[in-house]
């Protein structure tokens, strides 16, 4: 059964929003103190959105992801997500939001919701990678497991991505019930295509 975009977006923010949490807690600074003190305020945690382009699939997820980090936090801290980096398209805009991020000591996890933002975060140094990135969009996750250690989780410090649901191999896989094909043609974004180049032949 092919799961619906509804269904899909539903799994990705069961996985995303405890992975998200669990990154603005885990780094030591911001453990020390994990309840406000009677009639302080919340201390807040940041998490930088930095979006490829304009995205009706990512502005439901992120909406519904704020909706259930504030749920989580809800007496610990106040979540603050910035939805304010969008490269528009333009993607050799989105290493410099993310460099922008990694060197704003406001900001404590960073977003990426694109494939291009995901694919830069990934190549950055480990000693540039200093905080928390998760990465919402991964391209062709479920037929590359270049990222994943042994245990499933990611191999590369201060990274981690949400894999589930498997779409590309699930959907091919449906696809080869219904009709014998030796070639499949795929309609790829001029842009998206231009920068992936080889990994998409």
């Amino acid at each position: 059964m092919r799961i619906q975009p509804f269904v899909r977006r539903l799994l990705t923010l069961s996985a995303l929003a405890p992975l998200l949490l669990s990154s603005l807690i885990s780094p030591p600074a911001l453990t020390a103190q994990t309840v406000a003190a009677p009639g302080e305020p919340l201390p807040t945690r940041v998490v930088q959105i930095i979006r490829d382009d304009a995205s009706i699939y990512f502005d439901d997820l992120i909406a519904g992801l704020t909706v259930q980090l504030e749920q989580l936090a809800e007496g610990r801290y106040r979540v603050e997500c910035r939805d304010d980096m969008n490269a528009l398209g333009e993607f050799e805009q989105v290493a410099g939001m993310i460099s922008r991020a990694l060197t704003d000591p406001s900001v404590d996890a960073i977003f990426t919701a694109g494939a291009v933002g995901n694919s830069v975060a990934t190549r950055l140094p480990a000693e540039v990678r200093t905080k928390p990135i998760v990465g919402g969009a991964i391209e062709f996750s479920d037929l590359d497991d270049a990222l994943l250690g042994p245990a499933g989780s990611s191999t590369l410090n201060n990274y981690t991505f949400v894999r589930s649901p498997r779409r590309i191999a699930a959907d091919l896989e449906r696809l080869s019930t219904l009709v014998e094909t030796r070639r499949i043609h795929a309609l790829v974004n001029g842009p998206v295509l231009d920068f992936f180049g080889e990994q998409f032949e």
